[in-house]
């Protein structure tokens, strides 16, 4: 069994540190940024969550723009693929009219 060195890059291409690992969520976000197109089964499998629709739905309320497209296969069967986006303009309006500058402001966790 071969041993992991620290910094050493593992799971396609993250880099994990002594002391911090990706989060699941850290990673699919990462897969988006990449620009892959996952379904909510992909999720799942891949990075091993118990749902991938969940792990959207938490991605959108930190405020990432992840699109929902559907695909029809040959058989007919319909795929919906999840993307990460750029907001639309129309998009950020209504933003701004609800939440005003609140919307926009950068919250830091620590």
């Amino acid at each position: 069994m071969k041993a992991i060195k620290p910094n050493s890059v593992i799971d396609k291409g993250f880099t994990m540190s002594q002391n911090k690992t990706a989060s699941k969520t850290d990673r699919v976000l990462a897969a988006f940024k990449s620009g892959s197109r996952l379904t909510a089964k992909q999720i799942e499998y891949r990075f091993g969550v118990a749902s991938g629709r969940g792990v959207v739905r938490g991605l959108r309320e930190k405020g990432y723009a992840i699109y929902s497209n559907s695909r029809t296969n040959s058989k007919g069967d319909t795929y919906n693929f999840y993307r990460l986006g750029t907001p639309t303009r129309r998009m950020m309006q209504v933003a701004f009219a609800m939440l005003g500058n609140d919307a926009f402001k950068r919250s830091v966790s620590a």
